[in-house]
């Protein structure tokens, strides 16, 4: 099977290297075999990153990341563990 899974990269000289900052090693327990970030935003040190991952049940689950360092540390602070009440 295939894994795909979401990636962030950083780039601290103006895009000569680059370092992998999110990627499956941050994903959440249930994540199962897909993952897309949709938007990534920074203000200062602090970022944001959005998007969805596939769990075990086959759902597509919302997952919001946030950055911290340039987004060098990542949590995810959204993802089935603490969905909204009604999401299914």
């Amino acid at each position: 099977s295939t894994t795909n899974c979401a990636a962030i990269a950083a780039s601290s000289d103006k895009g000569q290297n680059w370092t992998f900052t999110y990627d499956i090693s941050n994903m959440p327990d249930d994540f199962d075999s897909s993952s897309r970030i949709n938007a990534v935003s920074c203000t200062s040190t602090r970022c944001v990153a959005v998007g969805t991952y596939t769990d075990n049940l086959s759902r597509a689950v919302g997952l919001i990341a946030t950055g911290l360092s340039n987004g060098t540390n990542w949590n995810n602070t959204l993802d089935s563990s603490n969905l909204p009440p009604g999401y299914t």
